[in-house]
């Protein structure tokens, strides 16, 4: 099955001492903002990101979790470009050493460069490109993760372009995402 991934990577934890299920702890870790992606049936597929973000989680005292963002990213990717291991950086941030159970991917309607994009994201087939329609421009995801006091991660968000880009007849194209988070 043909695939096409869009990773948020968060480079691999360089400690070995990863807190247990709690909430926050003193400290902070790495988090590296990253795309990646496989073989799809189409010319090109590109989003648009604004953002990505996460949620920090403390489950002693709820009015501590929080969504921070870690990459204001404001670009434009063909995800076809990233395939085979390559991997684009779209952002870094020093995140608290805590527990996150959730990610977002923000999206944009419009092109950061219209000149170059005709519209934010869209898929290009037969040399004619197609708005990509995204109901809700933001990706949610549920995934816990904990980082560590100076921790570095890894997180994949693997979509399938099989299961997550639908024709809705006349050339006209939604995106439902069916995603897979892998964190190391």
């Amino acid at each position: 099955m043909k695939r096409f991934y869009a990773s948020i990577a968060a480079a691999a934890l360089l400690t070995a001492g990863i807190a247990g299920c709690g909430g926050s702890s003193s400290g902070s870790g790495v988090l590296n903002v990253g795309l990646t992606d496989a073989p799809a049936e189409f010319e090109a597929v590109y989003v648009t990101i604004d953002k990505v973000m996460v949620h920090r989680s403390d489950e002693s005292n709820e009015s501590n979790s929080t969504w921070l963002t870690v990459a204001d990213v404001n670009g434009t990717y063909d995800l076809l470009k990233l395939r085979d291991g390559n991997v684009s950086m779209i952002g870094v941030a020093n995140i608290p050493a805590a527990k996150y159970t959730q990610m977002r991917l923000v999206l944009q309607y419009d092109s950061n460069d219209s000149t170059v994009h005709p519209y934010g994201n869209y898929v290009v087939i037969g040399g004619v490109p197609s708005e990509l329609t995204v109901p809700s421009m933001v990706i949610k995801e549920s995934h816990n993760f904990i980082m560590a006091p100076d921790g570095n991660m890894t997180m994949t968000v693997d979509f399938d372009a099989n299961k997550s880009i639908h024709s809705t007849g006349s050339d006209k194209w939604i995106l439902k995402p069916v995603l897979h988070i892998d964190t190391k």
